[in-house]
């Protein structure tokens, strides 16, 4: 099973790595609420810290960090035994692909919550003064700026500010709802499986109905 399953987990593995290299660099180089042109006005670097889930959806300041990040790490429990179960019942690749992306996306995230309050302040700087795990932002970096303003009142942006964890799993999210015929179908192995036995069960019943 391990050998099936490793190439997938080295895919989140390098999924990570990528994320929380870009985070660092992030953290280590920019101010809060920096921001500078990569591609004119339209794509840009602005660093941000997003206390809560996409979009700026929370549990809430204090305790409500630590359920999140606590869910976090419950549903990556979840991600994983669907991985298991996909390989394991010989889903097409493409799923278990999928999976893998969204759990590298998970884990990157994870990580923020978990670590980034001890490991970092708001200058990204190591912190000065006493920090807890599971307290952590997630850092949000890559901003297409293709509209904003106010609306009510409200600053609002047509795309949000998001990481590289973010794009990972939106791919693997995506993916499956474009192929999901294909990905929660039934395989052709397995296909194949239900059509032998069924062919078996006919024969045993002529036979037993003509003897």
């Amino acid at each position: 099973m391990f050998k099936k399953i490793f190439p997938y987990i080295a895919l989140a593995m390098l999924l990570i790595l990528i994320d929380q290299a870009i985070k660092i660099y992030i953290k280590t180089n920019f101010d809060l609420g920096e921001e500078r042109k990569i591609l004119g006005n339209f794509f840009k670097l602005h660093f941000i810290e997003n206390p809560g889930m996409a979009f700026g959806m929370s549990f809430g300041p204090g305790m409500g960090k630590f359920l999140l990040s606590l869910f976090s790490i419950l549903a990556v429990g979840g991600i994983v035994y669907f991985l298991i179960y996909a390989i394991k019942n010989k889903r097409p690749k493409g799923l278990a692909i999928s999976i893998a992306c969204i759990l590298g996306g998970a884990i990157g995230n994870i990580i923020d919550r978990v670590f980034y309050d001890v490991l970092f302040d708001n200058r990204g700087a190591f912190p000065d003064g006493k920090r807890e795990y599971m307290f952590g932002e997630v850092v949000d970096m890559f901003y297409f700026d293709i509209w904003h303003g106010e609306i009510g009142g409200m600053y609002v942006s047509l795309w949000p500010i998001f990481n590289f964890a973010d794009l990972a799993i939106s791919v693997g999210v995506v993916s499956i709802l474009i192929f999901q015929k294909r990905f929660l179908g039934i395989s052709k192995e397995n296909k194949q499986k239900a059509a032998a036995e069924l062919s078996t069960e006919v024969k045993t019943d002529t036979s037993s109905a003509n003897p």
